[in-house]
């Protein structure tokens, strides 16, 4: 799974936004597919995150957030959101 094989967003909400300047601002993002389910322990859901970020950013490290909370969308435990900037 990378950034742009995302599916249509569950809420009203963009999962991404690229303004022009090119800031690319990613909303909390939830650890799907891969064989990840809200009922994945929460490191697997973590590590499913990592692996997405380092497969699309490679060596490039954005600012992201990685909260672990209760509450989330679908029962998941883990949620991810970054802000990073191409070249436009």
């Amino acid at each position: 799974m990378t950034l742009l094989d995302f599916t249509a967003p569950f809420g009203h909400y963009s999962p991404a936004t690229v303004t022009p300047d090119g800031t690319i601002w990613v909303s909390a993002q939830l650890p799907m597919g891969s064989g990840i389910s809200a009922h994945s322990p929460v490191p697997r859901q973590t590590r499913a995150v990592d692996a997405v970020f380092a497969e699309v950013f490679g060596e490039r490290r954005p600012a992201r957030t990685v909260l672990q909370v209760g509450g989330l969308h679908h029962g998941f435990r883990v949620a991810a959101d970054a802000v990073s900037w191409r070249t436009p």
